[in-house]
C-alpha cells in the first residue's frame, strides 16, 4: 500500500493534525506503532484502495483526517478506529467533490466482480448502466453506492488471496455461514448494515481457509492431526489448549505461522498421550 513513513502519516496524520482533536486515540496508535510498526485501523487499506490511483499521498492523508458530518463528525481514521464500517467511509468519500466518485468505485469493482454481478447487486437489468456508472456519464443513487461499497470492501479482502474468478464464484455460491445464502444475495436483499456483517465474517473465514490452503505446513498439521485423532476429537484438539504448547491453542500458533511447533506438539501427543 504505502511505505512505512507514509503509512504512519496515514494513520496518525501530519504533525499539525496530531495536535488536534481525539488525542487519546492518537496516542494509542503511537503506542501501538512502537510495538507493531504497521498497525492500521481495520478497513483503512480498503478505503485507500477505493481512492483514485493517481491521488497524491498528501491528499490521501488530508482526506482520511478530515472530519465528516456523515460520519458523526469523525474523521475516516477515527471512525475506523472505533470499529465503524469501512463501506460507510467509502460511501461518504464518493460524495465529496475532489475525493473519489461513484465512477472510480464502480470501475475498480468491475475488475473484481464484473459488470453482470455489479448489475445484480444494484438491482438493475442492463449491464450498460454499469458501464455508464464506470464512465461517470450516469451516477447510481446513494443506496446503490452503499451496497457496492460493501461489495468492494468484501472483494478487496478476498483479492489478496484468491483470483477475481474465485471471488465472483464465492460471491454467488451458497455459503453455510450465511445459512446457505449467497453473499451477493445477502448484500442485494438485506439492509446493508445487517447483511454486511455476515458477509464480512464469511469473507474472513474464506481468507483463513485460503491461507491454510497456501501453507504446506498447515496442511501437514491438519493431516497429522487426523492421523492421531478421529473427529470430533481432531477439531477439539486444534481449538483447545494444549499442555504440549504451554497452554496455547494449536490453531492460534498456526495462524501465527508457527506450524512446526504444532507438529512438535503432535509428536508429544503421540508419545505421551492427549494434551
Amino acid at each position: 500500500m504505502e511505505d512505512k513513513d507514509e503509512l504512519l502519516e496515514l494513520v496518525l496524520g501530519t504533525p499539525d493534525q496530531r495536535t488536534t482533536a481525539h488525542q487519546a486515540r492518537i496516542r494509542s496508535y503511537i503506542r501501538a506503532w512502537s510495538i507493531e510498526p504497521v498497525r492500521t485501523p481495520r478497513g483503512l487499506d480498503a478505503v485507500i484502495a477505493a481512492l483514485p490511483d493517481d491521488m497524491s499521498h498528501s491528499k490521501r492523508v488530508a482526506l482520511v483526517h478530515t472530519p465528516q458530518p456523515d460520519l458523526d463528525g469523525f474523521t475516516p481514521v477515527e471512525w475506523l478506529a472505533d470499529d465503524g464500517a469501512a463501506y460507510e467511509v467509502i460511501t461518504v468519500l464518493t460524495q465529496i467533490t475532489g475525493a473519489t466518485s461513484p465512477a472510480v468505485l464502480v470501475a475498480k469493482l468491475r475488475t473484481l466482480l464484473g459488470a453482470k454481478l455489479i448489475a445484480y447487486l444494484a438491482s438493475v437489468d442492463d449491464t450498460s448502466i454499469v458501464r455508464h456508472w464506470a464512465q461517470g456519464t450516469k451516477e447510481p443513487n446513494v443506496d446503490v453506492v452503499r451496497r457496492l461499497s460493501a461489495a468492494f470492501h468484501t472483494a478487496f479482502i478476498l483479492s489478496g488471496y484468491v483470483s477475481a474468478a474465485e471471488i465472483q464464484a464465492w460471491m454467488q455460491g451458497a455459503n453455510p455461514i450465511l445459512e446457505d445464502m449467497a453473499p451477493a444475495q445477502l448484500l442485494r436483499e438485506d439492509p446493508v448494515w445487517t447483511g454486511w456483517f455476515g458477509v464480512l465474517a464469511a469473507a474472513r473465514t474464506h481468507v483463513a481457509q485460503a491461507e491454510r490452503r497456501l501453507d504446506p505446513d498447515a496442511e501437514r498439521v491438519l493431516a497429522r492431526t487426523q492421523e492421531l485423532f478421529a473427529e470430533p476429537s481432531a477439531t477439539e484438539w486444534l481449538f483447545g489448549t494444549s499442555r504440549h504448547l504451554n497452554g496455547a491453542r494449536p490453531i492460534d500458533l498456526m495462524i501465527l505461522g508457527r506450524c512446526e511447533a504444532v507438529l512438535d506438539a503432535l509428536d508429544g501427543v503421540e508419545q505421551n498421550g492427549m494434551g
